[in-house]
Parts: structure tokens; sequence; C-alpha cells
């Protein structure tokens, strides 16, 4: 049998929303002029389109199905407007005609969350890094630490937990399927890394809401050397040092001089001093941090594809958990 009625029923697990109608929604709901234009400008855990309302330009993002819950993206918005009022520079939420921080629309594969942002500008840390941008970096990211232990919302927002190492080990060991050796150091890794931050539970480290993901691509500089802290998607509370440590990692995975990691720490250290703990802590959470990406990864690879592996191969991630691993002494 062949013809319209044989074929087969799919579901959508990442769909791109219409633009124009995306654009009209906006519209509708937010104070834009009539020729307020939408357009998708990136595609990865979450869509960003970028909309252009006569000379202004909006961030919008368009969260992915059960990637985050509604309550997350409350907390989300909400620390960052509480960011903003503490004049910590970020891109801030944008409400809506009737006072919402966002709204939803129904995608093919579920409902999605809508937010418009303030258009963060300059350009990316990374596209023109400098010392000196790293140490301003540095200083903001440590006073949005302070600010951001006066956050109190309804509900809170645990964020990079414990448990994720094993959880997501069953994706990562399916991503690596035809690669057995990898297997055994992934199975090895999770184990002992569950167990090496679980025995930290005791220790008084520093910890509250913060970023969650910070990286050169998530900070712009603009000409003036303002800085504009963005995408706190995965913000929530955490151990600072660990929030820390994704710079750092990130300016080794995009092999970035190490100059400006240095000076990001330093402009940190700057406005709160790193306690004897958290220096001696900072390997383990490097550790954790790759880990993380790589399984998390591996968890959403049939929502994302393959594009986040586009600096590094599954061989260097292999050869550099080991390595990291081993020097600590884990396996």
């Amino acid at each position: 049998m062949s013809g319209p009625d044989a074929t087969p029923q799919i579901s959508a697990a990442h769909s791109i929303v219409d633009h124009e109608q995306l654009g009209a929604y906006i519209r509708a709901r937010y104070d834009l002029g009539a020729d307020a234009y939408c357009e998708l400008i990136h595609r990865g855990m979450n869509d960003v389109y970028k909309v252009r309302d006569g000379d202004t330009l909006i961030a919008c993002r368009v969260w992915r199905t059960e990637w985050r819950s509604f309550d997350d993206v409350e907390y989300e918005l909400g620390f960052l407007e509480h960011l903003d009022k503490a004049n910590i520079r970020v891109a801030n939420v944008i409400r809506t005609k009737t006072d919402q921080p966002y709204f939803a629309v129904n995608a093919p594969e579920g409902p999605r969350a809508v937010a418009l942002f303030s258009w963060a500008n300059g350009g990316k840390f990374g596209d023109k890094p400098s010392v000196e941008a790293a140490f301003q970096i540095g200083a903001q990211f440590a006073r949005m630490h302070a600010e951001g232990a006066h956050y109190k919302p309804t509900r809170t927002r645990r964020t990079n937990l414990l448990s994720d190492y094993i959880d997501n080990l069953p994706h990562l060991k399916k991503l690596v399927s035809d690669r057995p050796k990898d297997v055994a150091l992934y199975e090895r890794i999770a184990a002992t890394l569950y167990e090496a931050v679980q025995a930290i539970a005791d220790r008084d480290l520093p910890f509250g809401p913060g970023h969650g993901d910070f990286h050169f691509n998530n900070v712009h500089v603009d000409s003036s050397g303002d800085i504009t802290l963005l995408d706190f998607d995965n913000s929530g509370e955490d151990y600072f040092i660990q929030d820390i440590a994704c710079f750092v990692w990130a300016n080794a995975y995009g092999k970035f001089d190490n100059k400006y990691a240095q000076d990001f720490l330093d402009g940190y250290a700057s406005e709160r001093p790193l306690t004897r703990d958290e220096l001696d802590l900072l390997p383990l959470f490097l550790l954790a941090k790759e880990f993380r990406l790589i399984s998390g990864f591996a968890k959403n690879v049939n929502q994302i594809g393959h594009f986040p592996l586009r600096f590094r191969s599954l061989n260097w991630f292999a050869d550099s958990l080991c390595d990291r691993a081993t020097a600590l002494g884990l396996i």
C-alpha cells in the first residue's frame, strides 16, 4: 500500500516554532511596534530569536519542552530581576503588557515557555578576550554571588545535582557504546566522582544562587568596557566554586590562554577572596564540570544533535577526563 494513507505519524522531539507566528504572539503581548520582526539566530538546548522593533534589538528565548519546568523558568527570571535591581548588569527579562515574566506556546512536542530579554550590547568576551576584561568579569561575577545571597524566591532551585553523575551515566554509555574502553572509564569516573563530591558535603563551602553555566560566550563586553552577564538558564543554588569552575574550565576547553582564567580568578578574589578549601577543590570541580558536560550532552543528543562536539571530539573528552581523574587519584 502506498500514498498518504500509508504515511506513518511521527512525533517531534524538538521543533522549530514558526518565526512569523511567534512574532505575532510577541507583538500581541508586548509593547512593540506593528512591524516588530522575529528571526531565529541560534538553536541549542533552547532556541534564541532576535526581535527587531525599529532600531531596538531584543532577545527572545523559547525553552525546549521538558528541558526546564515552568518553576525553573520563574526562578531564573526572578533571579535576573533581583540582580538588575541590585545594579548587576544582566540581560534582564522584559515583562509583558500584563506584567508577566513569560508566556507559553503549545508546540508539536508540548508546551514551551517564551520570554524576552534586554539585548546585551557589545560582543562575546570570547570573540575579543583581554586580561583587563577578564579581571572585571571576575569581579562582577563575585558581586553577583554576593547579591544572589539576598535572593529569596518562593521556590528554590538546586542546580548541578550530585545525582547527575549517576543519572546521566546510562545515556553516556549509550553514546559511546562502540567504545568499550570509554564505557569502562566513565563507569569508574561516575562512581568515584559521586563519592568525592559527596564527601565534601560537610565542609563549609560558600553556597548560594549563581549562574550555573558561565563561560566566554555568556558574557558581553562593549566598547566602554561595560560587562553584561547573560543566559542564566542553569541558574540555581550551588557551591560558588563550582560556578567559578565553569569559566575556568571553558577557558581551557576553548583553547584560550590560561592568563584569562587567572585574571578572572584574580578579579573574583578582589571582591571575595576564595577560601583555602575552595582553592584546593577547584581541580575536582573542573573534573565535575567536564563530566557533566559530556554526560549531559549524551542525555540530550537526540534533541540537539552532535553540534556541541564541534570544539572537541569524543577522543578528547575520554583523554581529558582520564587525565583529570588520574591527577586527583580518583582512578
